[in-house]
């Protein structure tokens, strides 16, 4: 708390008073005399003590710039340090690429040549159009590979933030519902709080559930609804997204979140998008689980950590 200083004005006029005291004999003059340099004395300390504390905050201020001249340089220094990692990674990506790219695709340069001749037998030809594919095959699976690791690096620090859930679950639920509506899928939120304001990435989390809308639409194998429900669980934000679809046998439903997974329901796809689902939530401190049995539809069951709310 900053200190109040009596003003000068009692002191000088305490001072005059013993002046006029002593003129008028009421005291001693040497009383007088030695009121006035006391009080002279002290006011000269008070004055200095001022300017000592004024330029003391004069420091304080200075040094408050410097440390804030400094973060923005450490800011602007980590942002180019991680571009230039960035640009590292994707010509590493590039390179690597076009390494293992390069000989199966002058191996289909080659055997495509030789299909444009008229003397080759049925055999050969079949033979030459199974190695095409071979090839392809080894071509695609060479760039999955890689742009599923390139998305693991992107995962591996998400810009974690402040953030209402139920905001956020709000605007996808009505960007969802056009687009589900042609499939003749329904989709709505529950919440029984106005505000959920977890720490996680805003980004991430929307290509969360848009995944997860995805993955429902595909396997629900007829017209139903999606519902997101959003609660507290101790120091935790609590997602369940639950769809009305086929569902999938309980000894699969445990493995839907391994890599390159794919169940009796299987139709197009890799086998990647609940694999990203469940790194992207444990980047941002979560942990994901699935329940299901057939015919009653799939349960993802996912959590983030709380934040601050808006007041605190």
């Amino acid at each position: 708390m900053e200190k109040r200083y009596l003003p000068s004005w009692p002191f000088w006029g305490a001072a005059l008073w013993m002046v006029l005291a002593g003129l008028l004999g009421h005291c001693p003059s040497w009383l007088a005399l030695v009121t006035v340099m006391a009080l002279a004395v002290f006011l000269g300390l008070l004055a200095d003590r001022r300017r000592r504390r004024i330029r003391r905050l004069e420091r304080e201020l200075r040094d408050m710039g410097q440390a804030l001249e400094q973060e923005k340089a450490d800011t602007l220094r980590r942002e180019k340090e991680l571009k230039a990692e960035q640009l590292k990674h994707e010509e590493q990506l590039r390179s690597a690429i076009s390494h293992e790219l390069r000989m199966p695709l002058s191996i289909i340069q080659g055997y495509t040549e030789l299909l444009g001749r008229d003397d080759l037998e049925r055999e050969q030809r079949q033979e030459y159009l199974d190695k095409i594919l071979q090839r392809t095959k080894f071509i695609n699976d060479t760039l999955v590979r890689h742009m599923l690791n390139s998305r693991e690096r992107a995962m591996s620090s998400p810009d974690v933030q402040r953030l209402d859930l139920v905001a956020l679950v709000q605007q996808i639920t009505t960007d969802l519902s056009n687009v589900l509506a042609n499939k003749g899928i329904s989709i709505q939120y529950v919440s029984a709080r106005e505000e959920l304001w977890v720490k996680a990435d805003g980004d991430l989390l929307g290509k969360i559930f848009y995944n997860l809308a995805e993955n429902a639409a595909k396997y629900m194998g007829r017209e139903g609804l999606i519902v997101i429900r959003l609660s507290c669980a101790g120091n935790q934000a609590q997602v369940i997204f639950q769809d009305d679809g086929m569902g999938l046998a309980e000894e699969e439903t445990g493995r839907i979140f391994d890599l390159s997974f794919q169940g009796s329901n299987r139709k197009e796809g890799q086998g990647h998008g609940l694999y990203l689902v469940k790194r992207s939530i444990q980047a941002q401190g979560g942990d994901v689980s699935a329940f299901s049995r057939p015919g009653q539809g799939m349960t993802i069951s996912f959590t983030l950590p709380l934040a601050e709310t808006a007041d605190s």
